[in-house]
């Protein structure tokens, strides 16, 4: 294949993960409607609606963990049989959501269609890492929370009139449609084939140098789900209007948009080590202000940055990790990493809130801080390891 067709066929593959991955990721992605509308749908209380939301996101947890820890496995099925296979394991736990309503065995099929969900979004992420992984994931980003700005309403909207069966049959169609984009799908990773030639084997397993990094994720995303987790908590408890919170929330969030953007057009021009680190910086000083200041009139300003740096930051942290270690197994545990991150950092800080929030913004403070330096850690382990090579 010559190098234009070449780089066709990679935007190609790029393209068509991104679609299929925001179907995976629809679910979590909308998670704040879509237990809403269920549980007034099925009268859930909401220490139920928080075991749904337990079942879908540990699947997903699960599914994501398993296609890294598993990489023979995934070899063998193809990266198009593994990803296909996750579709049909989506589609089919939707439609038996439909049918499905005791509880216990709906917590059950939640699972399995968060596996599915789990099995697509780490091969997603995978394919990702091919190219420009700054680039590729943020225009992922951008996909996701675009497509759950209109999702989230117009799921309301028609659970409402049509019933919460609705929703289970529209992720179901997705996924049977996205069964149609597979064979755009890369079968394996181009740059294990590589490795394969060059040393006879393919290398499956994940480098020390790829663990760090990976920890690097973990704690990077345990402070962002611990700040942004209690993010409208906060400009509340600091004497802020409710109301304008949760409008302002969804300004920063539009901030983490923006984020990505950027990213998605610059990608790796500048190189992944400059942008990664200025956006550790912001997020340590916005972590700080947060915990310093109480800023009421800044919340928004300072909310904005915040999670504009996480948006810059995850990305090239991304491409970072993929760079140290280039197993599509660190691709797909990145993805583990930062799922794992989200739902660990607001139950940890749940334990630290006081009445100014001032130690969960502490704990943001420390996990960015130790994210940083672990990556940095990662990266001189993997210098030694290549001069030693």
């Amino acid at each position: 294949m010559n190098q234009p067709a070449a780089q066709r066929h990679s935007l190609i593959s790029v393209v068509v993960a991104i679609a299929v991955g925001v179907v995976g990721a629809m679910v979590s992605n909308t998670l704040p409607a879509f237990l809403a509308v269920l549980a007034r749908a099925r009268g859930l209380t909401e220490s139920q609606a928080g075991l749904s939301a337990m079942a879908d996101i540990g699947g997903i947890a699960f599914g994501m963990t398993l296609c890294g820890l598993l990489p023979g496995l995934v070899r063998r099925l193809t990266w198009r049989g593994a990803i296909a296979g996750g579709l049909l394991l989506l589609m089919a736990a939707n439609l038996l959501s439909i049918w499905v309503v005791t509880f216990g065995p709906y917590l059950a099929v939640r699972v399995l269609a968060g596996l599915g969900s789990g099995v697509v979004i780490a091969i997603v992420y995978a394919v990702l890492a091919e190219g420009d992984g700054a680039r590729s994931l943020a225009t992922y980003n951008v996909g996701q929370l675009a497509t759950a700005s209109f999702a989230i309403p117009f799921f309301s909207k028609l659970a409402d009139t049509y019933g919460i069966s609705i929703l289970f049959m529209i992720i179901a169609g997705l996924a049977a449609a996205s069964l149609l984009l597979v064979p755009a799908l890369p079968r394996e990773s181009v740059r294990e084939m590589a490795a394969e030639e060059h040393h006879g084997h393919a290398k499956e397993t994940v480098s020390l140098a790829g663990w760090l990094g990976i920890g690097s994720v973990l704690l990077m995303f345990v402070g962002v789900g611990s700040v942004f987790g209690f993010l409208s908590y906060m400009g509340a408890a600091w004497g802020a209007d409710p109301l304008q919170v949760e409008g302002n929330v969804s300004k920063v969030v539009f901030a983490g948009m923006v984020g990505a953007l950027v990213v998605s057009v610059v990608g790796s021009r500048f190189g992944y080590q400059r942008p990664m680190i200025i956006g550790f910086l912001l997020l340590l000083v916005t972590a700080g202000l947060f915990a310093a200041i109480k800023p009421v009139a800044a919340f928004l300003a300072i909310g904005a940055v915040f999670y504009f740096a996480v948006n810059v930051t995850m990305t090239y942290q991304f491409e970072a990790v993929t760079e140290i270690d280039t197993t599509s197994s660190a691709a797909m545990l990145v993805s583990a990493g930062t799922l794992g991150g989200m739902a660990m950092g607001p139950a940890i800080a749940g334990y630290l809130v006081t009445a100014d929030y001032m130690l969960v913004n502490l704990l943001g403070l420390a996990t960015f801080a130790c994210s940083l330096l672990l990556m940095l850690a990662a990266q001189a382990v993997h210098r030694r390891q290549m001069a030693s090579a």
